[in-house]
C-alpha cells in the first residue's frame, strides 16, 4: 500500500512536469510567405531534455532554437526552461525593438549558466538562428552541438560547421559562438536536430548489446524525407521520419529524447510537380 501511493504520487508528478514541459513548447508553427517549418520532438521518458522554440520576430524575420541539456530526466527538463528563457532574439525597447544575433543570444546564455553553476554543474548543448524569409537565408551559431544539415534531393547531406562550445563550461567572457549564414535554394531543407538521433536508428537485427552504439543510419532518414518533400509535401516527410521511428524495435525503449527542426523553403514541391507536369 506505502509503496503503491508513493509510486502513483511520483507517476502524477512526473505526468504533470510532463504537461507543463509540453505548455512551454510551441503548439503551432509561424506561417509566413516563403518559408515552412516543422518539428519532431519526441521524448524518451515522462519529461525531456530537448527544447526548443520558433517564433516569428517581425515581418521577415523567423527566431528558432533547438537545445539538449545534458543528462536526462527531471533535473534535464527543469534545466530546458532556465535554457528557453534565455533564449530571446528580440529586445523590445519602448515602442521600436531591435534583433539580437544567434552568437550574441549564446553567449548571453553562457554566461548566465556559468553564473548560477552549483554544486551539480548543467551543461547543455544548443543551435540558435534567424532566417530571413524574405532572402531564404539562415544565420546561426551553435555551442557543441551537432551540425545543422542541409539537405537536397541525391546529394548527400552538408553540414553548416560552427564554432562554439558546450553551455555552461567556459566563464570567458570572451567565448565566441560564431555565425555562419547560409542561403537554402529552393530544393534545400535545413535539419538542425539532437544528439538521439545517432541512436535511434540501429541497423537491421542489431544486438541488444550494440542498440547504444551511434550509427549514421539517421542521415538515411533525413535524406529519404527530403526527396518525399519535393516529390509530395512537408507534412508527408514529416510523417515518414516519425513512422520511421515509430518502426524500431525498440522504440518503447527510445535511448535519448529526439528532437528535428526542419526549415524549408515553400517552393521546392510545387516547382517538382510542375516540372514533371511540363
Amino acid at each position: 500500500g506505502g509503496l503503491t501511493s508513493v509510486m502513483n504520487k511520483l507517476h502524477e508528478e512526473l505526468r504533470l512536469a510532463a504537461a507543463v514541459q509540453q505548455e512551454m513548447l510551441p503548439s503551432v508553427m509561424p506561417d509566413v510567405p516563403g518559408m515552412d517549418f516543422r518539428v519532431f520532438f519526441r521524448s524518451a521518458g515522462y519529461v525531456s531534455g530537448d527544447t526548443y522554440d520558433v517564433q516569428r520576430l517581425d515581418a521577415d524575420h523567423v527566431g528558432f532554437f533547438v537545445a539538449d541539456a545534458v543528462g536526462h530526466g527531471v533535473p534535464a527538463a527543469l534545466m530546458t526552461m532556465i535554457i528557453g528563457r534565455g533564449m530571446r532574439l528580440k529586445q523590445v525597447e519602448g515602442s521600436s525593438y531591435r534583433l539580437l544575433s544567434p552568437g550574441q543570444v549564446l553567449a548571453s546564455l553562457n554566461q548566465d549558466l556559468v553564473r548560477h553553476q552549483s554544486t551539480s554543474p548543467r551543461f547543455a548543448t544548443a543551435v540558435c538562428g534567424i532566417v530571413n524569409t524574405r532572402e531564404r537565408t539562415v544565420t546561426l551559431a551553435a555551442a557543441g552541438h551537432p551540425a545543422p544539415l542541409i539537405i537536397s534531393p541525391g546529394c548527400a547531406p552538408r553540414p553548416v560547421e560552427t564554432d562554439g562550445s558546450l553551455l555552461g563550461v567556459f566563464s570567458d567572457s570572451d567565448e565566441q559562438f560564431t555565425e555562419v549564414t547560409v542561403r537554402l535554394e529552393p530544393h534545400q531543407m535545413l535539419v538542425v536536430y539532437s544528439d538521439g538521433f545517432e541512436t535511434a536508428f540501429p541497423g537491421p537485427g542489431c544486438p541488444a548489446a550494440e542498440r547504444r552504439l551511434p550509427t549514421r543510419n539517421y542521415l538515411d532518414r533525413f535524406a529519404a524525407m527530403a526527396r518525399l518533400w519535393t516529390e509530395d509535401n512537408l507534412d508527408a516527410a514529416m510523417s515518414l521520419l516519425e513512422e520511421g521511428v515509430d518502426a524500431q524495435a525498440g522504440s518503447l525503449h527510445q535511448l535519448d529524447d529526439l528532437t528535428a527542426l526542419v526549415i524549408a523553403p515553400k517552393t521546392a514541391a510545387g516547382e517538382a510537380r510542375l516540372h514533371r507536369a511540363a
